[in-house]
């Protein structure tokens, strides 16, 4: 199954110039990419996450709002919302039918409560009220691992629901990190998670977890098919697993120190990266990179600093990125060559 989860950390602008191949060493040439930018028409403008539970469906998380798509990101509608009095910190896609997320109250003690969906995130409905910085992630409709407070306990736990969501337990262990700021499990045995910069995986379903490498703050890891995934350390380089995270090998060395915001991968082995004012693209599965340079006909002011939020690989030609431009939510879509 693959995982499409996204986050944003900061925006890094887009500019028509070339893409200098030392600013890597695994930046290869010598050609470049050509990549043309249009806007999206009709599309959410305060887009802050994407999760897609396969190519064509996903959903995105607004400040107040989500937006659902049927088409990869060509086009999104807003779904049914509750009646809520807080801000929506995270979303999760499981598959075709379910969805949740997770609303955090505007005033202390700022508790968090879970919203389940059973049509696709059309129509929610409110399954259980946890504290704060409780983050948690679904591996099917009905099973999910979280981690934070149960009020009125101020005990930070690892916790399990086989309900979805409606109640949760204490599991058996506990994620090192004082705060998590990010889980995600691919079964009832594997799963990752980061914060306080360091990155864990377990094998058991969390009664142990294994301490594996430094993370760059707020970029989010997610488990790809086979498993894949992809760390961004504290050196901002890009490494690489295929053993869920055990081993690691560096696929790009970032030498000019700048945010890596999101990376995105297909099983065929097509995969993009935002690199501060670039777009970098491997055709290995992430072992080389090319980067890219905008086709300065694509003729749209509006896409003048636009500064990239998160990005979805529709196809080896198609990439639909969140952002902004000035004071303005815009969504893109990035023809490659």
């Amino acid at each position: 199954m693959r995982f499409f989860r996204k986050g944003i950390l900061c925006g890094v602008v887009l500019v028509s110039f070339l893409f200098v191949n030392s600013c890597a060493k695994k930046v290869v040439g010598p050609e470049l990419l050509v990549i043309k930018l249009s806007m999206l028409p009709s599309s959410p403008g305060d887009g802050t996450q994407m999760h897609f539970t396969d190519v064509h469906h996903g959903l995105m998380r607004g400040y107040s709002n989500i937006y659902k798509t049927n088409d990869g990101g060509l086009s999104w509608h807003a779904v049914t919302m509750p009646a809520i009095t807080g801000t929506i910190v995270d979303i999760d896609f499981p598959n075709r039918d379910t969805a949740y997320f997770i609303c955090q109250a505007y005033n202390s003690p700022n508790y968090r409560t879970v919203y389940r969906s059973i049509d696709g995130g059309e129509t929610w409905t409110s399954q259980f009220a946890m504290g704060r910085n409780f983050v948690a992630d679904f591996y099917t409709g009905r099973f999910g691992y979280g981690f934070g407070e149960q009020p009125p306990s101020s005990v930070y736990n690892f916790f399990l629901s086989n309900n979805a969501a409606t109640t949760w337990f204490v599991a058996a262990g506990a994620i090192p990190a004082a705060h998590p700021e990010n889980i995600q499990f691919i079964n009832s045995s594997i799963g990752i998670a980061q914060g306080d910069y360091n990155f864990y995986n377990t094998f058991n379903g969390g009664a142990t977890w294994n301490f594996t490498g430094d993370v760059q703050p707020g970029y989010y890891s997610e488990i790809f098919e086979g498993g894949i995934i992809f760390r961004v350390n504290t050196a901002r380089d890009i490494l690489k697993s295929t053993d869920y995270g055990t081993t690691w090998h560096t696929v790009f060395e970032n030498t000019q120190n700048v945010y890596i915001t999101d990376i995105d991968f297909l099983p065929g082995g097509f995969c993009c990266a935002i690199y501060y004012d670039k777009l970098l693209v491997s055709r290995d599965g992430g072992e080389t990179w090319k980067a890219t340079f905008i086709d300065s006909n694509s003729g749209d002011s509006v896409l003048e600093n636009f500064e990239i939020g998160n990005l979805h690989i529709i196809d080896e030609h198609t990439v639909i990125c969140t952002g902004r431009n000035s004071n303005y939510g815009v969504m893109v879509k990035i023809e490659i060559e």
